[in-house]
């Protein structure tokens, strides 16, 4: 524990004396990633946000898109009614810092997914980002059979729940990504289950994947 510690210690000085800002990040990121945000509607947002106004702009949905955060690293947006997005800068054991993005849509029920960039912008293949599990893997790995919950009436409950989708949150303060599952299709009467069942589950950074 102690030598962990002091790894993620060293590397987040690593991360303060070689990372772009968030806010240089931002400006650069591709119009591919949020392709009804364009470049200057970007620069807006920050420098509103400067200027201690509302960081909100006209979108090309012919809606709104606001930055609801922005601190040293860590960016949370409000893209639409539909979707939010949390982008965290993290330490890299590789000396330069990397770039969680989360994308979250909303409904029915929060559904997210995860993409890795360099400060350049360039994707990394990351099939076991959280957890030493592909992503789609959490959708059925985030079931725990609580003590009080009889094997028989887990199974009943995983069979009537159906689909489950994976909802990731990002912590503005510290390392760590969220990970909560949700059931579109779930009855109301099971939902009280499912919070049992579906517990959060909260992994750390340690400079190459959240564990």
């Amino acid at each position: 524990m102690k030598k962990k510690i002091l790894l993620l210690l060293s590397l987040a000085a690593a991360l303060q004396l070689q990372a772009k800002s968030m806010v240089e990040l931002w400006n650069a990121m591709p119009d591919s990633v949020i392709p009804y945000i364009d470049r200057n509607h970007r620069l807006e947002m920050t420098e509103f946000i400067g200027m201690g106004l509302s960081g909100d702009v006209d979108n090309g949905l012919q809606g709104k898109s606001k930055m609801d955060t922005i601190t040293a690293d860590y960016i949370r947006l409000t893209l639409n009614e539909s979707m939010v997005m949390q982008l965290k800068r993290l330490p890299s054991v590789t000396g330069d810092s990397l770039l969680c993005v989360v994308k979250t849509w909303l409904a029915p029920e929060p559904e997210s997914e995860l993409t890795l960039y360099t400060q350049d912008w360039q994707s990394l293949e990351q099939p076991q980002l959280v957890g030493d599990r592909p992503w789609a893997d959490w959708r059925t790995a985030l079931w725990t059979r609580p003590d009080t919950m009889a094997v028989a009436d887990f199974d009943a409950l995983r069979t009537a729940t159906g689909l489950v989708l994976v909802a990731a949150t990002l912590a503005p303060q510290t390392a760590t990504i969220t990970l909560q599952g949700t059931a579109p299709v779930a009855l109301a009467a099971d939902k009280p289950r499912l919070k049992a069942a579906l517990p959060p589950r909260t992994f750390t950074w340690d400079g190459r994947a959240f564990r």
